[in-house]
């Protein structure tokens, strides 16, 4: 979260893009913006018209399984 107490947000549909926050906030052409951290932000994620790109990047990605080095026997 960014100092001034907001999340960086984005459309999950094109036709979302024209949403604005009860504050005046608007998304930009590519429909992301940077809304308060507030109950209306959070109700539009809950009903799925935006999603939070912050919570995106704090979950981690699922591990890989680790390669096999090359000449290594597949039974072990």
């Amino acid at each position: 979260m960014s100092a001034s107490g907001k999340v960086a947000v984005q459309a999950t549909r094109r036709d979302y893009y024209g949403l604005q926050h009860v504050c005046g906030d608007t998304l930009d052409e590519h429909g992301r913006g940077e809304w308060p951290r507030d109950a209306f932000t959070f109700r539009l994620r809950d009903e799925k018209a935006i999603r939070l790109i912050e919570d995106e990047a704090e979950t981690p990605a699922p591990a890989s399984e680790p390669k096999k080095a090359a000449g290594s026997s597949a039974k072990e």
